[in-house]
């Protein structure tokens, strides 16, 4: 019985195995087979493919008896060598079908993208006979392009794929590289390999050709093996090609989406009222000191803020303040009254607290000089900034916070070694803040040098943290652009300015202040017409407006703060 199980076992699977080789009998004897392929591969000057394929199948009506298809080489079975492919940021070669023909005649296709796989349908099955086909596609992101300059350009490609289950009898691949490339410093080579397995056996012979053309020729493919190319020149002669996320939405909508954003809003909340004609006034605007008349005009609080604060109170017979080349000596006259306004007394408390009767204030007393300017603004700002500003502060937070979450969110989407998220979030974060730096201090100091109120000189302790800021931010932008691309850079750098802009543009005056404002003007014209020094009482004012030119000038210049606050 044991025997009869046992013989009866063999039989069955000496039946199976027969039946399997006269299956594949069978499928042989049908003589169906790729006769010739031919694959022209081009290199442009933009890292594409222009890709020329030609092939012609012999048919016995029974392989292609359902539907005529071919698998472009563009999928990961097709692309599996990882030596000239990058597994973190490689973000898959895509085909684009230009046109197709059969025996000379243009045909009607349908490409499918499937996953990572591209499948052109080229008509119905194909009947008995020889038939020729030429298909011509554009192919992004197969060259594996160089981008710390060390390595060489690479392009890998597996000309027939590993679709079709067709012997090839004679395969041809001839890559043309640009004109300008060195020819001496190419290197190529060629390989048959299947699914991911590279063949021992079947060398593929290199066939002299064109100038900058490498041309490799095999014979006797079984079904699912291919010939494949490896082509190596220096970087620089082809350019990066463009991320997936750039060929959907250019980067340049970020700064100007923000830019429409900010314009919007302008328009509707932050333009300034209509001033009436100016007017000389002989007096300054009732109830209006000179620090806060500086404030109106210039919008914040800066190292003249505090000098006119100063010599208003010497003015009114509380201090007496004199001024060398680098320094000042103020003494106490009499002790505070009510009729000072808030910032005023803050300066008086601040230089001459109750155990104080002298103080000298140097250059570099630089920790002194920026609380007092800090004080100043702070209490401007809560005795009368709201009557005399709109600051739209909701509006430049929705407007910075979204310009964070689209330059982030986009950068996500670049498939790249690194986190270019985080990189681009430190960046316009840091751009931002180093916006406000500039608005509040870079902007005021370079005004009054050009405008030559302050020596360079005595403004380069102000100005020498600007490159150092720069400097950071463009390194981080820098190394943005190297994990996405130049153009993803650039336009992080505009939406940072474009937001740094629009913050400084979007404070207004309310229309009580434009009126004080149109007031203040009318005083400044006269003084600016009167001599200067007629009235002791006016020094001050001339001093927050920008008019005097010798006291004032001098006592700035003591008084300069490395932070100046606007």
């Amino acid at each position: 019985m044991r025997g009869f199980v046992a013989a009866k076992g063999k039989a069955t699977v000496l039946a199976a195995v027969l039946l399997c080789s006269a299956a594949l009998l069978g499928q042989a004897s049908t003589g169906e087979r790729i006769d010739r392929f031919h694959a022209d591969v081009t290199v442009q000057q933009d890292g594409s493919l222009l890709v020329n394929e030609q092939f012609q199948i012999h048919s016995e009506g029974r392989y292609f008896h359902y539907d005529t298809y071919r698998f472009l080489p563009v999928g990961t079975e097709d692309r599996w060598d990882s030596r000239y492919t990058r597994a973190s940021d490689d973000e898959g070669a895509k085909a684009e079908l230009l046109s197709a023909r059969l025996n000379g005649k243009p045909i009607e296709t349908t490409a499918e993208v499937n996953g990572e796989a591209t499948r052109v349908e080229l008509g119905k099955p194909l009947p008995e006979g020889d038939w020729t086909y030429e298909l011509r596609y554009r192919v992004t992101g197969a060259v594996n392009v160089a981008r710390d300059g060390t390595d060489k350009d690479a392009l890998y490609w597996n000309a027939v794929g590993h679709e079709w289950g067709l012997p090839v009898e004679s395969a041809t691949v001839a890559v043309r590289l640009p004109e300008n490339l060195p020819w001496k410093d190419v290197t190529a080579n060629a390989y048959l390999d299947k699914r991911g397995v590279r063949l021992a056996a079947g060398k593929p012979q290199r066939v002299d050709g064109a100038a900058n053309t490498m041309t490799y020729t095999a014979h006797g493919l079984a079904a699912g093996e291919s010939l494949a190319v490896v082509v190596e020149w220096p970087q620089g002669y082809v350019a990066l090609p463009r991320p997936a996320i750039e060929r959907r939405l250019s980067p340049l909508w970020l700064p100007l989406g923000a830019f429409c954003y900010y314009l919007v809003v302008w328009v509707a909340k932050a333009r300034n009222p209509k001033l009436r004609a100016l007017a000389l006034q002989n007096e300054a605007p009732r109830g209006m000191s000179p620090a806060e008349a500086r404030y109106l005009r210039t919008g914040g609080s800066d190292r003249k803020s505090v000098a006119s604060a100063l010599v208003d109170l010497a003015a009114r017979g509380y201090v007496s303040v004199q001024c060398t080349k680098d320094e000042c000596t103020v003494r106490r006259l009499r002790a505070l009254g009510d009729d000072l306004p808030p910032e005023e007394k803050f300066v008086y408390t601040k230089l001459l607290p109750a155990s104080m009767a002298e103080r000298v204030v140097r250059k570099d007393d630089r920790q002194l000089l920026s609380d007092m300017v800090l004080g100043v603004q702070q209490t401007l700002t809560a005795r009368v900034g709201a009557r005399y500003f709109h600051w739209n502060t909701k509006y430049l937070v929705a407007g910075s916070l979204g310009s964070v979450a689209a330059g982030v969110w986009m950068a996500s989407e670049y498939r790249t070694t690194g986190s270019p998220w985080l990189l681009s979030f430190w960046f316009l974060t840091f751009s931002l803040l180093l916006g406000a730096v500039l608005a509040v201090t870079i902007v005021p100091l370079t005004t009054d040098v050009l405008d030559r109120r302050l020596k360079v000189r005595s403004a380069w302790p102000g100005l020498v943290v600007l490159p150092v800021f720069v400097g950071a931010a463009g390194y981080v932008g820098y190394r943005v652009s190297l994990g996405s691309s130049a153009l993803f850079g650039w336009s992080l750098a505009l939406l940072a300015m474009t937001n740094v802009a629009w913050g400084i543009a979007m404070r207004a005056r309310t229309l009580d202040g434009a009126g004080r404002f149109i007031e203040l003007e009318g005083y400044r014209c006269s003084l600016q017409k009167a001599e200067q020094g007629t009235r002791s009482e006016d020094v001050a004012f001339a001093i927050a407006l920008d008019v005097q030119e010798h006291l004032g000038d001098e006592l700035a210049e003591v008084m300069l703060a490395v932070t100046t606050v606007r």
